[in-house]
């Protein structure tokens, strides 16, 4: 699917959003236990709704920052910014909706919040963690020069992530 950019609209994400948020989710329910450990532990299909649910509520509280973005007025991706490790940056976490994976909306997206970080708001650096398996979004932040920093190990999530996380960092230009 061919998406103009200047076509997208990112808004603050507003409680109301959370039942598109599960539509979203829905629509993307093939992909929901590749990466996401709660999208295969779920016993049904109506518990992962309610624990995305759950995390859609959560995503809107201090200290996160949850942007949706939406094309031809459709929810096509959430894209939150929470405190880093330390006070000095902040990470970027994102959902595509499945059938708008692929799209550039994520490397788009990805690549303005950056900038706001840095200019806006003049955090020092951003960084974005990606099971080493995870190859689709391990490519937004290869695209757009972030570096990794580290790589950590955790529990695997979903069926084909490995638990090996890299964090990529980008740092502020502008400082």
């Amino acid at each position: 699917m061919k998406i103009d950019i200047n076509d997208l609209v990112i808004a603050p994400t507003k409680k109301s959003l959370a039942l598109e948020h599960l539509r979203a989710c829905k629509d993307t329910k093939k992909n929901l236990g590749d990466f996401l450990s709660w999208g295969i532990d779920a016993p049904s299909w109506s518990m992962k709704q309610h624990l995305m649910w759950l995390g859609a509520a959560e995503s809107m509280k201090p200290p996160y920052k949850s942007n949706a973005v939406f094309w031809q007025d459709k929810l096509v991706g959430v894209f939150e910014m929470v405190e880093a490790a330390d006070s000095y940056g902040v990470q970027l976490l994102y959902f595509v909706r499945g059938n708008f994976q692929k799209s550039g909306i994520a490397t788009v997206v990805v690549e303005m919040l950056t900038e706001n970080a840095f200019l806006g708001t003049a955090w020092d650096y951003v960084e974005i963690h990606v099971d080493k398996a995870n190859v689709g979004s391990r490519k937004v932040p290869e695209k757009l020069g972030f570096s990794i920093d580290e790589t950590y190990q955790m529990p695997p999530m979903g069926t084909k992530g490995t638990g090996e996380m890299d964090v990529w960092v980008k740092y502020n230009p502008y400082s």
